[in-house]
């Protein structure tokens, strides 16, 4: 055995580097994605209280600005992209069925 060591200490020291450095890159990426996750969780709410705001919005006043049909489409699109609940598509659905505005009044 020792002598294995002896004629191999290369080898195995370029194995224990080895270990070391996919250890620290494992622990990194594990990082980034608890990041990712929650960096997607918090644009999820944004867009979320955003989106029920301008729904609140048009629904108070019966009827939706045609540049706020634009950005609810396209914020409903990255909440359902960010995995977010089916709750607020029938919200979305009700809002856009109101009339639409070419600017506000």
């Amino acid at each position: 055995m020792e002598q294995f060591i002896i004629e191999h200490w290369i080898s195995i020291a370029s194995l224990l580097v080895q270990c070391g450095i996919v250890k620290v890159a494992w622990s990194k990426y594990k990082e980034y994605c608890v990041k990712a996750e929650a960096r997607d969780a918090a644009l999820r709410s944004l867009l979320r209280a955003q989106i029920i705001s301008t729904c609140h919005k048009a629904e108070k006043q019966g009827w939706i600005a045609i540049y706020d049909v634009e950005n609810l489409n396209d914020m409903f699109a990255s909440y359902e992209v960010l995995e977010g609940n089916g709750g607020i598509k029938s919200l979305v659905e009700n809002t856009l069925k109101l009339p639409h505005m070419a600017k506000n009044m």
